[in-house]
């Protein structure tokens, strides 16, 4: 992961899966809102993973081929410093890609830096993008929502992936270091991982494009 060397294909994940497309902004009609406050069970482990915090609440776009009885790939879009779920996601046309390949789709909001005009961010690494709120768990937080949709949906357990720009690409990197267990897949643009390599230590590799 250090070195960002392993190449996408592994996870069985293609480029395909994350065409860019700046001009689409078409956000997808087919949502759910989660809020839930109990705990998630983790059907893959016999940890049990806290809820997704009800002040931090999130949309699953199903795409029309969706049938319950066959695992999905998710996707979890990570927006950058300042910016939205929504506009990371309309910016790099993942509304229609994740439609066309049949893939769940999330794209949830970091939390609001007082300190700098309210924008939001994620707690990702020490080189970005916290500041003083170094203390907001987001690693936690998004492996919440990944439990979550995977007990509302049937999510393949071997193709979860995240994609993250700039603050964002960080926070991907993050989740592939504290969850290669359950991450199988990340796509970085203007991210980076840790400086130092010996911060990372995931327990099995994870594919990084």
């Amino acid at each position: 992961l250090a070195r960002a060397e392993v190449v996408a294909v592994e996870a069985g994940f293609s480029a395909a899966h994350l065409s860019v497309d700046p001009t689409n902004a078409e956000a997808g009609d087919d949502t759910t809102t989660s809020t839930a406050a109990d705990t998630t069970d983790n059907a893959d482990t016999d940890e049990s993973i806290p809820a997704v915090p009800a002040d931090r609440p999130y949309e699953v776009q199903v795409p029309a081929s969706y049938d319950e009885s066959e695992p999905a790939p998710l996707l979890v879009v990570l927006h950058g410093y300042g910016a939205t779920g929504a506009v990371q996601t309309a910016y790099l046309g993942l509304t229609d890609t994740a439609e066309a390949e049949g893939m769940l789709l999330v794209a949830p909001d970091g939390t609001v830096n007082a300190e700098d005009e309210g924008k939001q961010f994620w707690n990702a690494t020490e080189a970005c993008c916290g500041g003083p709120d170094y203390s907001v768990d987001d690693s936690g937080y998004l492996r919440s929502v990944i439990a979550e949709v995977s007990t509302d949906y049937n999510v393949d357990a071997n193709q979860i992936f995240l994609a993250g720009h700039s603050n964002g690409g960080f926070m991907s990197y993050r989740m592939a270091c504290d969850h290669a267990d359950v991450i199988a897949g990340i796509v970085t643009i203007a991210g980076a991982t840790y400086d130092d390599p010996d911060d990372c230590t995931p327990s099995e590799p994870v594919a990084v494009l």
